[in-house]
């Protein structure tokens, strides 16, 4: 059995402002799992445990679902909580630029994977980077956080060129997710 989702992998600089960011909050909040610089990226579906001799199919599920989507610029900006702050579980930085070649794929992927077995979740996608993720309750810590993603809306992260998307492995470890790449499917250019 192999843990595998669909991303889209971050640049170098944008995930180095997204740290920044976090050492920025990480102060104030102690009750957060925050996600590693190396782990962090754009899921588009989460597949989940899948037997290994499926990994062909869906990589084949993958091409077809991605035909005829062409490249774009991917802007990461500002920041929010899911699912709201009266009891966030997920510190996210979003998407602007991009946004909508996003929302494509992740619907094409989808499609094309249901007939794999792979349930359609029945809530929209947002597209989102997830920084890290709330333990238990937010103490006295919340307002102060709040009002700093408030402050932070509109910051900007990165912006950078989406050439491929990637069929990633996720091996769960006592030191956190390993990840290993096992198919890169280029966009048209």
């Amino acid at each position: 059995m192999a843990r595998l989702f669909i991303a889209l992998e971050l640049s170098e600089s944008t995930r180095t402002q997204l740290t920044q960011f976090q050492k920025e909050i990480r102060s104030i909040l102690k009750t957060v799992s925050w996600v590693k610089p190396g782990s962090m990226h754009l899921t588009l579906k989460f597949l989940g445990e899948v037997p290994e001799e499926q990994i062909p199919a869906i990589g084949e599920a993958l091409d077809k679902s991605l035909e005829g989507i062409s490249a774009f610029d991917l802007e990461v900006r500002g920041s929010g909580v899911f699912p709201n702050w009266s009891g966030p579980r997920v510190l996210w930085a979003g998407i602007a630029q991009g946004e909508p070649a996003v929302k494509t794929m992740a619907e094409r992927i989808k499609n094309g994977m249901e007939p794999l077995g792979f349930k359609k979740e029945p809530y929209p996608f947002v597209p989102h980077l997830t920084l890290g993720r709330v333990k238990g309750r937010l103490g006295g810590e919340k307002e102060r956080a709040e009002k700093i993603f408030w402050e932070k809306k509109g910051l900007h992260f990165g912006i950078q060129h989406v050439s491929e998307v990637i069929l990633m492995q996720s091996t769960l470890t006592p030191q956190g997710a390993v990840y290993k790449k096992i198919k890169n499917r280029r966009l048209k250019e």
